[in-house]
């Protein structure tokens, strides 16, 4: 009997979920729906005792029905939710909320400013959750923030449209399409207030109120909690000003603004009528409304596909077009995935809702404070577009010039770390024309009380404001002034670039000499269709397939694989993940793509740089180095391409632009060798700092190299970057006796890590996991043991790919990568003592990496701060575009550059 009672009470409940999700929010999770349950309940019942309702004696259900008097959605949410048939089993959670909820005096929390109610919810979700603030973006937007920009988008009004009333005037409809706790349009409130005392008198204040509340002001929230505070504060701001509300209610509105317009409902039973009445105001608003302002602070978190519901998806039904394409630009592809991101799809609802939506009213004003990342990024260059084209006039002020990560003083929302924008786009009544909109920018710096000070005082006529370039899809910045576009690309620098070698067959590589004679002679004893499946055959290449041999490379003589009976050529070693050197089968008829080009200008002066350009790069050193041929996937596992240093194997010819050197050495007044301007790049680029600075920047791939104009730091990054290439190329490359830089010194100064414990060399013993132990900074390979090892050395990644743990990885007992062939499968069975050192030396050489970072970070705020060579200045001297013959290896003549055979 209890549990088929608490059976139905499940069913009721989830019956209540259903509907909840049907009339208000259909995509909503079982999980978000108890969050919005939770908060339903309590900020209804704290809107109970805000409203003297009193909770002695009575029931959740009476406390309801009062509350509904004046708050409907509020009261019926709260009634509909604590359905007596579904709750029975909250029932003591529900005594506790009331006995506590109901001993509340607002009048001894409420000090008059109207923000009780908000500190409040600010700190409900500090203790309630966390996480749920960060995800839902629930953050309060400072008053100087907001004043600022209403002020801002006020005087906008004034000059482009002469409603010298601002939001005064009866023609001016605004709608904050993510409310919150209803900041914004308290703001605009206060404002419009202001305007009517002075304007018409104090006794013409109430009427103009309640108008503009009832007819003019709209906001749209998805959580209940947030919803609440909105309707606490908007009333208490009207009895401020000693108004009662409108008779038909407030026009704060539970919806979800990127739900489709169209969507309507058939019968609804009459007891959920407030909530379905809610989202179908909302629609109606959208749908119908001419709209004149949409301001306010979206919520920005990246998401997956189909979150922006009907601004990604459009209406099928109607044949109508996803809003969202408006962003897209032909040819963009991949990059645009970076707009799957909620204030991008309310950035296009805005520009939708007051460019787009109505033929008739194609004009107004659209205020958002958002991340800064599509003020320049490549993924959206579209919606740069589309507003350049949409609007007439633009205003742009940066709040974080201090960079990603900036100091928590500097923030304006101390616990966001995004660098943040306000952007401000107009489209005039009568005078819109499809050219590009004039857009301005602005930055403010300092600490976060002085930002909010210089937003106050900041006018439409500043003479800060600086004019952006005009290109259609051309960053919202001005020319010339961001260091990051200003920067020339390491491509235009080093022009020359190939992929690395693309084997496609896992068994061509092995981190030991001995597993690939094994899978040789295990291949030379098969019949032919037998090596047809050892070789994994398939359009690029059978084992009856003649190619040409690698240069540098000996014993091929065009045989094909289906008759060879000769030992196997000689392995060479290759790069294959950063700081990880294995050995190939040197044999170009292995290969899917082998990149002659790069076994061609192998040598004893190459040094590759290789440069992840298909993926951004998010920590760890933006390039990295290597002396040996590396793989396409060297950087981090996930592709990437090769710029040679020389486009010879004798070193003779540089593959940097024409003319730069020269350039360089007359700008900079010293010789610029190829090897110096190589070490430049490494001692400013390749270290975390520089990723950090530039993380937004680098989601587009594609490296930039800010050029100093000051002689002495130049020398000061060419004396670092030498170390730094003498480290990433285990020593063979820039070594230097007068600088330390020898084999011997390949080690730490002091710290060394040692093995302390043996890494067994038995089939048995050979190791499956690597294990940390940061306290005592040891490191375990197996049961054996290396230390110390600093949890930096441990942690060091290129780009979210750990180095010990993919170098260890292709070394373990059940060894990682794709392995569908059977060679794939044939692998070490013990622990190489060899292994061992190698892995004692890269510990060395990434603690040696490390100590050098802060020297680098150093030289790079110092390079970034001074005088730089800009892309302008090399398109003057004519460096820049490069060339379309520099983008080109250099082909040799017959018996050229080729290194000498092994």
């Amino acid at each position: 009997m209890v549990q088929e009672k608490a059976g139905r009470r499940r069913r009721v409940f989830t019956e209540i979920a259903e509907e909840w999700r049907r009339l208000l929010f259909p995509e909503t999770t079982d999980d978000e729906f108890v969050e919005q349950f939770g908060q339903t309940v309590v900020f209804a019942l704290l809107l109970a005792r805000v409203e003297g309702i009193a909770f002695d004696g009575e029931s959740v259900h009476a406390i309801a029905t009062k509350l509904g008097k004046r708050h409907s959605l509020m009261g019926k949410a709260l009634d509909v939710l604590t359905e007596e048939s579904a709750t029975g089993d909250l029932s003591t959670t529900l005594d506790t909320l009331l006995r506590v909820v109901g001993a509340v005096d607002w009048s001894r929390l409420d000090d008059g400013s109207g923000d009780s109610y908000l500190l409040l919810y600010e700190d409900f979700l500090q203790i309630y959750d966390r996480e749920l603030r960060v995800r839902t973006g629930s953050y309060y937007t400072p008053h100087g923030v907001v004043e600022a920009m209403v002020l801002l988008t006020e005087a906008i009004l004034k000059r482009s449209f002469g409603i010298e009333t601002g939001f005064a005037s009866s023609e001016v409809v605004v709608v904050d399409p993510a409310m919150g706790t209803g900041t914004f349009l308290l703001s605009v409130l206060r404002r419009a207030a202001s305007t009517i005392t002075e304007e018409e008198g104090a006794g013409a204040l109430g009427p103009r109120l309640r108008q503009l509340v009832g007819q003019r002001l709209i906001g749209f929230e998805r959580q209940i909690g947030p919803y609440a505070v909105a309707d606490l504060r908007m009333h208490a701001l009207l009895k401020d000003y000693g108004s009662a509300a409108p008779r038909e209610g407030l026009r704060l509105l539970v919806a979800d603004t990127l739900d489709n317009p169209r969507a309507e409902f058939n019968w609804i039973p009459h007891t959920y009528r407030p909530l379905a009445e809610s989202r179908r105001q909302a629609n109606k608003v959208k749908r119908d409304e001419r709209v004149m302002v949409v301001i306010g602070n979206p919520p920005h978190d990246a998401v997956t596909r189909g979150a922006g519901k009907w601004i990604e998806a459009g209406d099928p039904n109607v044949g109508e077009d996803p809003p969202l394409d408006a962003f897209r630009l032909a040819g963009n592809g991949t990059y645009e995935s970076k707009l799957s991101n909620l204030h991008v799809f309310f950035w296009r609802w805005g520009t939708w809702k007051v460019f787009d939506a109505h033929d008739d009213a194609p004009f107004g004003v659209v205020a958002y404070i958002t991340p800064k990342a599509w003020l320049k990024s490549r993924a959206f260059a579209g919606m740069r577009r589309y507003l350049r084209k949409s609007a007439d006039e633009g205003w742009v002020i940066d709040l974080s010039p201090e960079g990603q990560r900036s100091a928590v003083a500097s923030r304006l929302f101390p616990d966001v770390a995004q660098e943040l924008c306000i952007a401000v786009f107009v489209r005039r009544r009568d005078d819109h024309r499809e050219d590009s909109a004039l857009v301005h920018h602005l930055k403010v710096h300092g600490h976060r009380d002085d930002k909010a000070q210089r937003l106050l005082s900041l006018t439409l006529d500043d003479p800060d404001w600086r004019d952006c370039a005009t290109g259609d899809s051309d960053p919202f910045l001005p020319e010339g002034d961001d260091l990051w576009t200003g920067a020339p690309l390491l491509r235009d620098l080093m022009p020359w670039s190939s992929r690395g070698v693309t084997p496609g067959r896992v068994w061509v590589y092995a981190p030991d000499e001995a597993t690939l004679r094994k899978r040789w002679r295990i291949f030379l004893g098969a019949d032919a269709s037998e090596r047809r499946k050892l070789f994994g055959e398939a359009r690029d290449r059978t084992i009856d397939s003649r190619v040409t041999p690698l240069a540098g490379t000996t014993g091929y003589d065009g045989t094909p694989l289906r008759q060879e009976r000769r030992p196997q050529p000689e392995p060479v070693q290759v790069g294959y993940r950063s700081f990880d050197r294995q050995l190939i089968l040197p044999d170009h008829r292995l290969m899917v793509v082998a990149r002659p080009d790069l076994w061609r200008v192998r040598g004893d002066h190459q040094v590759f740089t290789v440069e992840q350009n298909a993926h951004p790069v998010v920590s760890g050193p933006a390039l990295v180095f290597s002396a040996l041929i590396p793989d396409m996937h060297y950087f981090n596992g996930r592709s990437g391409c090769a710029r040679p240093l020389y486009c010879d194997a004798r070193g003779e010819s540089p593959n940097v632009a024409p003319a730069l050197l020269d350039v360089l050495s007359r700008r900079l007044a010293t010789l610029v060798t190829p090897e110096d301007f190589l070490a430049y790049i490494a001692g400013v680029v390749s270290h975390p700092a520089y990723t950090e600075r530039f993380r937004e920047n680098l989601e587009d791939p594609g490296v930039r190299v800010p050029l100093t104009g000051d002689v002495r730091l130049w020398h000061r990054a060419v004396h670092l970057g030498r170390r730094v290439l003498w480290l990433h190329t285990y020593g063979d490359r820039f070594a230097d006796q007068a600088e330390g830089r020898t084999r011997e010194t390949l080690r730490l100064p002091s710290g060394r890590p040692r093995c302390v414990v043996e890494i067994p060399d038995t089939e048995e013993g050979m190791p499956q996991v690597l294990r940390y132990e940061p306290e005592e900074q040891r490191l375990w390979i197996g049961s054996g043991c290396i230390a110390p090892v600093p949890p930096s050395t441990r942690e060091y990644q290129v780009s979210g790919m750990n180095v010990l743990d993919k170098w260890f990885g292709y070394r373990r007992k059940e060894p990682a990568g794709k392995r569908r062939l059977e060679l794939d499968h044939v692998v070490a069975r013990s622990w190489s003592p060899d292994w061992t050192t190698e892995l004692l030396t890269l510990l060395n050489i990434l603690g040696l990496l490390v100590l050098e970072e802060p020297a680098q970070r150093e030289v790079l705020e110092s390079v970034c701060s001074g005088p730089l060579i800009s892309i302008q200045d090399l398109t003057e001297e004519g460096v820049l575009p490069v060339p379309r013959h520099a983008l080109k290896p250099v082909r040799p003549a017959a018996g050229g550059d080729a290194m000498p055979g092994l």
